[in-house]
């Protein structure tokens, strides 16, 4: 997370990444959005 907060944009998509294996059934965009949520 601290990678993220300082501009990283890999941290992002990994974190994206994990997500996807471990929900494979939720809604991209929805995900996105909540975890910039989260972060924030």
């Amino acid at each position: 997370m601290a990678d993220y907060r300082s501009g990283k944009k890999q941290a992002m998509q990994a974190l994206m990444a994990d997500l996807r294996k471990r929900a494979p059934q939720a809604n991209p965009k929805v995900a996105n959005e909540v975890l910039l949520k989260l972060l924030g």
